[in-house]
């Protein structure tokens, strides 16, 4: 039931912590994929290394696309400090690249169905200070993929969202080996550390699966209960 054989995946910012642990979960599910980040020279952002990919390397139809590529630029100098190039770095990277992404894989998975799953953030639901892109983005990404789901369905494409709170990566690397930092962090999660990348495999996969043939327009978050913890 959570076989991924003969199943094709595209996976974004495959080389980052969580992408890599993805790539590497799917592959001993059975899928075949396509990694798609900047250290193979593809820049999600950038129209002619996504036009090159989908044109010459991608071969055959496409059963899932999993938007995992993000970045956070928060400027610790307060909102109103915020420049207008880390907001428009952070806005096409985190939602303008997936929107794009899944419109290129929409006519590959027109006539037999697919999978797409994007990666939101538990800042899709709470405000975060001096990173008021981030937290727009993931908001846009989260709203963006009830509107697909609405559109796709009668394709039988099922899109979904996955959130995550904080993962041990090289993006929070600063903040874990902060150790008042990671506290304040991890008091706000009911399970309370940082989670490893492993552990977002699990989810992705049930999304990715036919053991979730009848799942969209959802929000899931493995957020060690940071959204639902009281006082």
């Amino acid at each position: 039931m959570f076989s991924l054989e003969d199943k094709v995946a595209i996976i974004t910012g495959s080389s980052g912590g969580i992408g890599s642990a993805l790539v590497e979960g799917f592959v001993k599910a059975g899928a075949s994929v396509y990694p798609v980040d900047r250290r193979s020279g593809l820049d999600i952002t950038n129209p002619k290394d996504m036009d090159y990919f989908f044109s010459r390397i991608l071969r055959g139809n496409i059963d899932i696309l999993v938007n995992c590529a993000g970045i956070t630029l928060p400027n610790p100098d307060g909102t109103e400090n915020y420049t207008d190039e880390d907001w428009d770095r952070t806005i096409a990277v985190n939602l303008t690249a997936p929107w794009k992404m899944c419109r290129m894989v929409f006519p590959l998975m027109k006539w037999h169905g697919g999978s797409i799953i994007n990666i939101i953030s538990v800042a899709s639901e709470q405000g975060f200070s001096n990173n008021p892109a981030y937290g727009a983005a993931k908001g846009g990404l989260k709203i963006l993929t009830k509107c697909l789901a609405m559109d796709w369905a009668k394709y039988n494409i099922r899109v979904n969202n996955l959130g995550f709170s904080y993962f041990r990566t090289a993006m929070t690397q600063k903040s874990y080996n902060d150790l008042e930092m990671r506290k304040k962090r991890t008091d706000r999660q009911m399970i309370e550390r940082y989670a490893e990348p492993e552990e977002a495999v699990g989810m992705v996969i049930y999304l990715a699966s036919d053991a979730s043939s009848f799942v969209t327009g959802q929000d899931f978050y493995i957020d060690g209960g940071f959204l639902n913890k009281g006082i």
